[in-house]
């Protein structure tokens, strides 16, 4: 009597069947890990960019005249871009003053890109001592800041990274937003 058993022929096939399948799951694999390493790249150079446009509003939104006859935003003049923007506010941005409503004082701050450093920092300008500056955002590669409007100021931030590719090599990706920052005292008006 026989016993029901697999050929030799079949154990081959089989085993050429396995080794096909386990290397297209090996692909597949190392094709998804390495998509979620670009997309997780991406991410993170967006996150930045974004994080920045997000920190610099609220601040960029408390800018008021000292006066009539000046603007709030003093720098950059309308027209050119520049890595810095200029403008007054009553708030104390940097500090724990309370700012009394009867008798403002006002203060004058800059945003300026620091291109060594790749950092956007808020420092405030004018009396002295002055409080220590204080970095809003890190590892950008390019922050410009345009006077469009009495009410607009244009903010372009830029980061780039080295993404790893499926075969090993990286590539710089960029990623830039360009956003339009309203002043609220100027609409009201």
């Amino acid at each position: 009597m026989r016993r029901a058993a697999f050929t030799m022929a079949e154990l081959l096939v089989a085993m050429a069947l396995m080794g096909l399948i386990s290397i297209a799951l090996v692909n597949l694999y190392s094709m998804s890990v390495n998509t979620l390493r670009q997309g997780s790249g991406h991410l993170a150079m967006q996150q930045r960019v974004r994080e920045a446009v997000r920190r610099v509003h609220p601040l960029l939104s408390t800018a008021i005249p000292p006066n009539a006859s000046q603007e709030a935003i003093y720098a950059p003049p309308a027209g050119p871009a520049a890595p810095a923007v200029t403008w007054s506010t009553t708030e104390d941005l940097l500090g724990n003053t309370p700012v009394d409503p009867r008798a403002p004082s006002f203060r004058l701050y800059q945003l300026a890109f620091n291109a060594a450093t790749s950092e956007l920092v808020l420092s405030q300008l004018g009396p002295l001592p002055a409080p220590p500056a204080r970095v809003v955002a890190r590892n950008l590669n390019q922050v410009s800041f345009e006077h469009i409007s009495l009410n607009t100021v244009r903010m372009v931030v830029q980061a780039q990274e080295q993404i790893r590719r499926a075969a090993g090599e990286t590539t710089p990706s960029t990623y830039r937003s360009d956003t339009l920052l309203q002043i609220p005292y100027y609409t009201s008006q």
